[in-house]
């Protein structure tokens, strides 16, 4: 009896172990992950130089302009080359749009103030009108008589 129970505890303690083992593993790369690699000092002198003298290029796709990449290159959705950014004083932000006068008079565009109004149209077309054939039900209906028992079928539209 004692040894069955030296048994199911030993089993008990190997379980609780392998658990807290797992959870210092994860939090020891959990904080692992979070520490920056050290960069060598001949390149970090490179790149707090570079900085300042130009702002680095992005590159994107014409079709697809939320592709964006340090170089270029071809995109990856439809594989067509990728075009420069052209930086701007105008920053219209993530959800907005800004065009050159250029490319406003190429594309013909015309805006108007938003108005609210009742949208009215006619149509005229040809064609039948029929009934809904899903709407029509069989009713069977029994009339005795003393002779016979008829049977008849209407055909009721709803």
């Amino acid at each position: 009896m004692m040894n069955q129970t030296n048994k199911q505890s030993f089993k008990i303690g190997r379980v609780v172990l392998t658990f807290v083992l797992m959870v210092i593993a994860f939090l020891a790369g959990y904080l692992l992950k979070r520490i920056p690699a050290p960069a060598s000092g001949a390149a970090q002198g490179q790149t707090a130089m570079a900085e300042p003298a130009q702002e680095q290029q992005w590159w994107t796709c014409a079709m697809h302009p939320q592709i964006r990449q340090p170089k270029p290159g071809k995109c990856p959705i439809c594989f067509m080359d990728l075009i420069p950014v052209e930086n701007s004083d105008n920053q219209a932000g993530p959800r907005a749009i800004s065009f050159s006068q250029d490319a406003l008079k190429l594309m013909e565009l015309q805006t108007s103030p938003v108005e609210r109004k009742f949208v009215e149209t006619e149509i005229r077309i040809v064609g039948m009108v029929d009934y809904d054939e899903t709407r029509v039900k069989n009713i069977l209906q029994a009339s005795k008589s003393k002779k016979a028992i008829t049977w008849s079928i209407f055909t009721a539209r709803n």
